[in-house]
């Protein structure tokens, strides 16, 4: 079962990362509390605005549209290839 464990903090009404199942829900659990976390708006309407480019990135997120599909690769990756977490439009709005 893949998972990602989120810390909600009361003092600071964020979320904070602590534990994945693997290194794509890392991307996953990072993009949610680094990026996300930050300013969630523009996140939302770059993947369903298809004027906005294909790609753009957060603080530790690098993101990319293919197809109905978003890619999340983690920018400071020290995999040789880095791994990809592809989820569709939807999910990722979600």
């Amino acid at each position: 079962m893949e998972f990602v464990k989120l810390l909600l903090s009361q003092n600071y009404k964020g979320y904070s990362y602590i534990d994945s199942s693997d290194t794509k829900m890392s991307i996953l659990g990072f993009f949610l509390t680094d990026d996300v976390g930050c300013s969630p708006s523009p996140f939302k309407e770059w993947a369903f605005n298809d004027n906005w480019g294909d790609a753009c990135s957060g603080n530790i997120t690098g993101l990319e549209k293919e197809d109905n599909y978003i890619l999340l690769t983690d920018l400071y990756s020290d995999e040789e290839v880095p791994s990809t977490l592809k989820i569709t439009r939807q999910q990722y709005a979600k």
